[in-house]
């Protein structure tokens, strides 16, 4: 609950920081929201938090801030949970794993699967 918070009156509910990064102006910003319900404070606090891999050595993505690569060379699909993509094909990457793979979600269908980070390059993103 809010008690003990300087500036929060006694029934302000149940509050929570947020803290912007970086907003348009290229400033970090702090602010104090409060909801009615705990439950409501959890919810939002789990939905807006980063998703950490339970995988030790993998990065994971949100799909707001994944990275965007480029084939650089083919990559036939080998094994049941790759993907095939051609030299010059974009995708974004929702995984990214310490032993050089990228988990990949294609852009002309969507479609997803592992392909060898050493047969791509980082692209800026959209």
């Amino acid at each position: 609950s809010s008690h003990g918070i300087p500036g929060l009156g006694e029934h302000s509910g149940f509050p929570a920081w947020l803290t912007l990064l970086q907003n348009h102006e290229n400033k970090t910003q702090e602010m104090l929201i409060s909801f009615t319900l705990e439950s409501d404070r959890s919810r939002w606090i789990e939905m807006t938090s980063s998703i950490v891999s339970k995988v030790p050595g993998q990065k994971l993505y949100e799909t707001w801030d994944c990275p965007k690569i480029e084939m650089i060379s083919n990559h036939d699909q080998l094994e049941y949970d790759e993907i095939a993509l051609c030299r010059g094909e974009t995708a974004n990457v929702l995984k990214k794993r310490n032993d050089g793979w990228l988990f990949v979600e294609k852009y002309s269908d969507g479609s997803k699967g592992w392909v060898p980070e050493k047969i791509t390059k980082e692209v800026e993103s959209d």
